[in-house]
């Protein structure tokens, strides 16, 4: 039908004007063409770009502009959505800060690094990058962090930790993260000190 329309329409307007004294009815069918024309165009090369492997999905290449946009613009959307109704609790107390130290030392810090301390070859080896959160910790809110935390993120080899952790565990490491880009080298230093004599192991 759309075939017979866009023919019709499009490529024998005068036909499509006949069908009607005032050619009201011709416009209409010329326009649901080529818009639907359009959308078959589209529709095609999209699945065309699919299949035909052309999009380069090795780590080792960057994302294309576009799809690091589409990448970046949907993860924030998706986080700031599903963390607006987070309620964080008090996590200003220095224990609660330590065991996140602890954690972070046993879970984050080969991808994300620390003051003073680049991430390891893992974390250099993931596309997208993982953020280094010593300086790009204060982007996300207490209860967003929480979120990623617990749930990980799609396509960006972050796991999820809520099924590994406690929640007070989850909320520690929130603790922590919020602290991490205030911290020069040395404070990160003597703290990781101070957790590794006060703090058990993750588990």
């Amino acid at each position: 039908m759309l075939l017979h329309l866009w023919i019709t329409a499009y490529l024998r307007p005068d036909l499509a004007a006949l069908s009607e004294p005032y050619g009201s009815k011709g416009l209409v069918m010329r326009t649901i063409a080529i818009v639907g024309g359009v959308v078959l165009v589209l529709v095609a090369g999209f699945f065309l770009f699919i299949y035909s492997g052309i999009y380069n999905m090795a780590a080792t290449e960057p994302h294309t502009m576009p799809v690091r946009w589409v990448m970046t613009t949907v993860k924030q959307n998706s986080i700031r959505v599903r963390a607006k109704d987070i309620v964080a609790p008090v996590i200003s107390e220095s224990a609660q800060i330590h065991r996140g130290l602890a954690l972070y030392q046993d879970l984050c810090l080969l991808c994300h690094g620390a003051p003073g301390i680049s991430p390891t070859q893992i974390g250099v080896g993931i596309l997208p990058t993982p953020p280094f959160l010593a300086a790009q910790g204060r982007d996300w809110s207490p209860a967003e962090l929480y979120w990623v935390i617990k749930y990980g993120l799609k396509f960006a080899g972050m796991p999820s930790f809520g099924l590994k952790l406690e929640e007070q565990d989850l909320w520690a490491l929130v603790a922590f993260l919020t602290q991490l880009p205030t911290l020069s080298p040395r404070e990160y230093y003597q703290m990781v000190q101070i957790a590794e004599a006060t703090q058990p192991r993750s588990p």
